[in-house]
């Protein structure tokens, strides 16, 4: 199965400023960031269900985190209708599950009531 990518714009907002923090320090740091991102994408969209579940109270959809090297940022993403859709680039040490109102809640179809016999 060929997986497509999405990306939330917040997640996308979140890289761009990343990137942009690690360009202050030089030397290239921010492309350097960008290519290990996408190295991690690209393991995503090749083994999705290798990254740790991220526990959240919802069975409908399964988050997963990826971690980027020699960082402290994590892709998180969930994989729905052969798209793998990235939520956020979080940081490992701040606000942890901001991203969840970006994680849609899909309400499970409920069983019609039994008929009764008359």
């Amino acid at each position: 199965m060929t997986l497509s990518l999405a990306v939330h714009p917040a997640a996308a907002a979140e890289l761009d400023d990343a990137i942009a923090w690690y360009d202050k320090g030089g030397q290239g740091r921010g492309q350097q960031f960008r290519a290990t991102v996408n190295e991690v994408l690209d393991r995503c969209l090749l083994w999705p269900e290798s990254a740790p579940v991220y526990p959240l109270d919802q069975d409908d959809v399964v988050v997963r985190t990826a971690g980027v090297a020699r960082s402290p940022y994590r892709i998180v993403y969930f994989i729905e209708l052969e798209k793998l859709t990235i939520v956020a680039l979080a940081h490992g040490r701040r606000r942890p599950g901001y991203w969840r109102d970006r994680v849609p809640i899909t309400s499970s179809p409920v069983a019609p009531p039994p008929e009764s016999d008359p």
